[in-house]
C-alpha cells in the first residue's frame, strides 16, 4: 500500500508542478503580448521613418520605373490624354511596352507594342487616350520588358487606376470657368528689358 501512495503522491506532485509551470508561462506570454502590443505602436518618429518609401528600392524584376501625368479624375465620356514615362537602368538592349485595359475602358492605340533602344539616359514616353462610358474604377495594365543584348528578358508589370465618375465633369468645368474669370482680371503691363555690362 505504501508503494501505491508513493506513486500517487509523485504523480500528483508532477501534475501540480506542470500546471504551475504552464500557468507561469501563460502569465509571461500574456505579459509579453501586452508589452508587445504597447511597443508595436510606433512613435511619430518611427512612423515617419516607416511610411517614407526608400527611393532607391526597386521590387524584384526589371529595373524599370514608371511615371505618368494622369490627375486621377476622369468624367464619364471624357477622353483623357495620358503620358507614360519609363526610365530604365540598362546600358544596352531593348525596352518593350504593351498595354491592356479592363473591359469598359477604351484606350487608343489599343493593340500597340512600343520598342525603345536602352542606350540613353532619356526617358521613353508613350502617349495614349483613355475613355469610359460608365462610372467606375478601371485599370490599364502595363507590361514592360527589358531585353538585354543576349535576348534575355526581365519583366515588370504596372497598373494605372483610372477613376471615372459623373461628378468630375462639373468640377472640371467649374475649375475652367474660375480660371477664365481670373484671366479676365489680369492687367498686362508693357516692359522693356535692358542689359547692363
Amino acid at each position: 500500500m505504501g508503494g501505491i501512495n508513493a506513486i500517487c503522491t509523485a504523480v500528483a506532485s508532477y501534475c501540480l508542478l506542470v500546471s504551475c509551470y504552464q500557468g507561469t508561462t501563460e502569465t509571461q506570454q500574456a505579459s509579453n503580448i501586452s508589452t508587445h502590443a504597447h511597443s508595436s505602436t510606433p512613435s511619430t518618429e518611427q512612423a515617419t521613418e516607416i511610411s517614407r518609401p526608400n527611393p532607391d528600392y526597386l521590387k524584384p524584376g526589371a529595373a524599370i520605373r514608371l511615371e505618368h501625368d494622369y490627375d486621377g479624375q476622369t468624367a464619364v465620356g471624357e477622353t483623357e490624354l495620358i503620358e507614360l514615362s519609363f526610365t530604365e537602368a540598362y546600358p544596352q538592349g531593348e525596352l518593350r511596352v504593351s498595354l491592356m485595359a479592363d473591359p469598359g475602358l477604351l484606350i487608343e492605340p489599343q493593340t500597340a507594342t512600343w520598342r525603345f533602344a536602352m542606350d540613353s539616359d532619356e526617358p521613353h514616353t508613350v502617349q495614349l487616350t483613355a475613355k469610359a462610358e460608365a462610372p467606375g474604377k478601371y485599370y490599364i495594365n502595363i507590361y514592360a520588358s527589358a531585353v538585354d543584348e543576349f535576348g534575355r528578358p526581365q519583366d515588370r508589370v504596372f497598373a494605372l487606376a483610372i477613376k471615372v465618375s459623373n461628378s468630375v465633369k462639373s468640377s472640371k468645368i467649374q475649375a475652367r470657368a474660375n480660371l477664365e474669370s481670373a484671366a479676365e482680371n489680369l492687367i498686362y503691363l508693357p516692359s522693356t528689358e535692358t542689359a547692363v555690362k
